[in-house]
């Protein structure tokens, strides 16, 4: 082991426990950096919803969820017939 990951695990080990959110960034860059897939199915399925309502905002349209899946599957829908 080089004396360079020896520092960062050294490092590493004398993260605060409160510090556990700099420790998951450690963490996902190192499994871009060696390819290794970063997220999990769920944790993609949550970053897609963070940017859908980053770009709707707080004005959402439909009355519930199951409305807006709704209306989305009748839009694919026509979008297929076409």
């Amino acid at each position: 082991m080089t004396a360079l990951k020896q520092e960062a695990f050294a490092l590493i080990a004398r993260l605060p426990e409160e510090n556990e959110d700099v420790l998951i960034n450690i963490v996902k860059s190192l499994r871009e950096v060696l390819g290794i897939n970063p997220q999990s199915r769920a944790e993609k399925n949550i970053a897609i919803m963070k940017e859908v309502k980053n770009l709707i905002g707080d004005d959402i349209p439909w009355a519930s969820e199951d409305d807006m899946i709704r209306e989305f599957a009748e839009m694919r829908r026509q979008r297929l017939r076409s």
